[in-house]
């Protein structure tokens, strides 16, 4: 009775493991099991809520109504007197704003694709000019993921035109556009992107203004205070340990910082010898 059992027991022990087997084969050829996908882009306000709240890492420095904590840039939902408005209504007062300041006629989208393409040229009362160019390092967007964030950020209180935004652009958002395309081909686009990969640096400071490590965080005093302070790493933590934090953000968390805050991928968009670059920096800083 009792071997009858335990070939009964051995028997599910065997079906079990094929299927644990067949399950992790399927999800390795599908690309699943987590990391970055690999399927199409849906230029939709679901594909821009995606990278928002994910690749684009919007959520360390804004948050939308009552969703997410950030208040390092303004909120892009309704949210008290403030943000009475979501940032699709918003951005039709601005976008008459900056028409009355330029001399050119802004839409709402040719708003919001500005404050991603070039966010310094119109900066919200309040807060800093810090924001980096969604196109370029850390969040290195490509043409249509920024086209997705702006069609997400317009049904937050606005009107959705998705031909404004992807197949009719006004004149103005395509020289935006333009500008993405322009920053690709001279080289400001990820290595791993489309056009010529940039021209390795050589500098530690290179880096850092490129890839804009001070917008998060603190190095010799200045910068942000999104994650870590740096400005004495180098006595705090060894080079493997700030070789991971780079190459895998997720792999030791910062004690009082949460998960997914550093952008995932910057090895990707890296020379090996820049990141050998950062990381003297990194150790020296002490």
């Amino acid at each position: 009775m009792g071997g009858s059992i335990f070939k009964v027991f051995g028997f599910l022990l065997i079906v079990l493991g094929v299927y644990l087997w067949i399950g992790y084969s399927v999800t390795a050829l599908t690309g699943g099991g987590g990391g970055q996908t690999t399927a199409a882009l849906d230029i939709s306000p679901e594909g821009g809520e995606a990278i928002y709240w994910g690749k684009g890492s919007c959520y360390t420095c804004h948050s939308v109504g009552g969703q997410g904590s950030a208040v390092r840039g303004p909120n892009h939902g309704q949210f008290g007197e403030r943000f009475a408005l979501g940032m699709g209504a918003r951005a039709v007062e601005r976008a008459a704003e900056r028409s009355a300041k330029e001399g050119v006629d802004y839409t709402a989208v040719d708003y919001v694709v500005e404050s991603l393409v070039n966010p310094s040229a119109y900066v919200v009362e309040g807060y800093k000019n810090e924001m980096p160019a969604a196109f370029k390092p850390p969040m290195s967007l490509s043409l249509n993921e920024i086209k997705a964030v702006v069609s997400y950020l317009m049904t937050l209180g606005g009107d959705l035109d998705l031909a404004a935004i992807d197949t009719a652009p006004s004149a103005l958002t395509a020289s935006f556009y333009s500008e993405i395309s322009g920053g690709a081909t001279a080289g400001e686009a990820p290595a791993t992107g489309t056009g010529e990969p940039r021209p390795a640096f050589t500098e530690a400071a290179d880096l850092v203004a490129e890839f804009g490590c001070d917008v998060c965080h603190m190095l010799g005093g200045e910068g942000g205070e999104v994650g870590p302070n740096l400005s004495a790493i180098g006595a705090k933590r060894d080079r493997d340990y700030l070789r991971r934090a780079v190459l895998t953000p997720n792999a030791d968390i910062a004690e009082g910082f949460a998960p997914d805050i550093m952008p995932h991928g910057m090895g990707d968009q890296m020379y090996a010898t820049e990141i050998e670059v950062l990381l003297d920096f990194l150790t020296g800083m002490k």
